[in-house]
């Protein structure tokens, strides 16, 4: 595939898989790096990238906000996804996803350790980061987010999270299987469903507040969260979110519910 591309005002040229690579920066000719490289097309609109094929040349891609003149889509099912050499990704704040969505974006990327940012056009990263075992840090969440089930399923060695964006609705088995998570992030304002949110977080301690007075789904909340671990379900006093949590998750776990 041959592509033509002008990345911060630098022309380039690359024959991507056919070995063959031209670039010329700044008056010198040689290789160009290849972790800005992507197979895309470019149309009236946009320029959709579907996959990335610089994992030669460096593990750690830029996703320019534009290319071709055009501004970027990135289809999240196919230019990550299980790209077991991805180890960082940094991607501009005015990329858009198709559709807005990151379903499954890095799914299986095993070495992954940081996404800086998840751009603010984007509603669901339902299952993007699943299998993502060396991440540490979540990134920065994009504030129109709505759908986070199992977005950090089996993320092993995830310590840091920010406060969950208030318009997400569903997690889902958010962090099941995160055991080095040890302290909750707030939940936003509008969560109601926390089916199997903190699962098998075994080291999961401390405050877990929850903002929505309306919780309508704390099953298995904590199941496999270890009982010698004190957790305190912080819930708006007399809500349908505390009566709830009394019923589903109190005494339980090492969870105590708490009104506030």
């Amino acid at each position: 595939m041959t592509s033509y591309s002008k990345v911060n005002g630098i022309s380039t040229f690359t024959k991507v898989n056919g070995i063959s690579t031209w670039s010329k920066i700044n008056g010198f000719d040689g290789v160009f790096n290849w972790a800005t490289i992507y197979t895309y097309t470019t149309n009236a609109t946009a320029t959709t990238i579907t996959n990335w094929v610089g994992s030669a040349i460096s593990t750690s891609p830029n996703v320019p906000a534009v290319i071709n003149g055009q501004p970027v889509v990135v289809t999240a099912s196919s230019t990550f996804k299980g790209k077991t050499t991805l180890t960082n990704c940094y991607i501009n704040a005015n990329v858009a996803f198709s559709s807005n969505s990151m379903v499954s974006a890095f799914k299986d990327c095993t070495k992954l350790k940081t996404v800086d940012l998840i751009p603010n056009s984007v509603t669901n990263i339902s299952e993007a980061f699943i299998g993502c075992e060396n991440m540490v840090n979540a990134p920065v969440m994009g504030t129109n987010i709505t759908n986070m089930d199992q977005t950090f399923f089996g993320c092993s060695k995830l310590v840091n999270v920010a406060t969950i964006p208030n318009k997400v609705t569903t997690m889902y088995g958010t962090f099941y299987g995160c055991i080095s998570l040890v302290t909750a992030p707030t939940i936003g304002t509008n969560v109601v469903n926390m089916h199997k949110t903190f699962r098998s977080c075994s080291k999961l301690a401390g405050n877990i507040t929850v903002v929505n007075a309306n919780v309508t789904n704390f099953a298995e909340c904590f199941d496999a969260t270890k009982a010698s671990l004190a957790k305190n379900l912080r819930c708006p006093a007399g809500s349908v979110s505390y009566n709830l949590a009394i019923n589903v998750c109190n005494g339980a776990n090492g969870v105590t519910v708490v009104a506030y």
